[in-house]
């Protein structure tokens, strides 16, 4: 008797799925790995920005290349660090500012797209450093400046993946 119940269980479900596929009804991933399979990145002036997001791909498991014919091309335009004067009173001994990182890249989806997508990226962060103590000022403006390059890189990724699904979407 529980085999029965297991067996309709069973016929139901898979006839759900079939009148689910009947429908046009899929699965579909946002998983950017299962969409793309290499990259090229390139950057004329921002290497350091260029290596963050080779590795932020490479650990998506989607190859990085120079040469050949990438999927999407990535090109960082411009990049600039902006410090601008915090309004805040200092305290304790510490000045504090804001550190503003502004990125400008174009996305192409190659075989798909006739003009890149550009878009500027801009992540900011407070800094608070010790007017007496410049080593430490540099360290912590080190840190923070590290901490802006990976907030961009995952901001390209996720953007990246959006053009590229819906590009996917829009093509026949």
């Amino acid at each position: 008797m529980y085999k029965l119940q297991q067996t309709r269980v069973a016929l139901c479900f898979l006839a759900f799925l079939l009148a689910l596929h009947g429908c046009g009804f899929h699965l579909r991933t946002t998983s950017l790995s299962t969409q793309v399979s290499n990259v090229d990145i390139s950057s004329s002036e921002s290497p350091r920005i260029a290596r963050a997001l080779e590795r932020g791909f490479e650990e998506l498991g989607i190859g990085v290349v120079s040469e050949g014919e990438p999927e999407v091309r990535i090109h960082i335009q411009e990049h600039r660090f902006v410090q601008e004067a915090s309004h805040l009173v200092p305290r304790g001994g510490l000045v504090e500012y804001e550190l503003t990182l502004r990125v400008r890249v174009g996305i192409e989806i190659l075989d798909v797209d006739e003009e890149p997508h550009e878009r500027m990226f801009t992540e900011a962060q407070r800094v608070a450093v010790n007017a007496d103590n410049l080593l430490a000022t540099s360290a912590e403006d080190v840190v923070v400046r590290r901490e802006l390059v990976d907030k961009v890189v995952h901001a390209v990724i996720r953007h990246t993946a959006a053009v590229v699904a819906q590009s996917r979407n829009e093509s026949p």
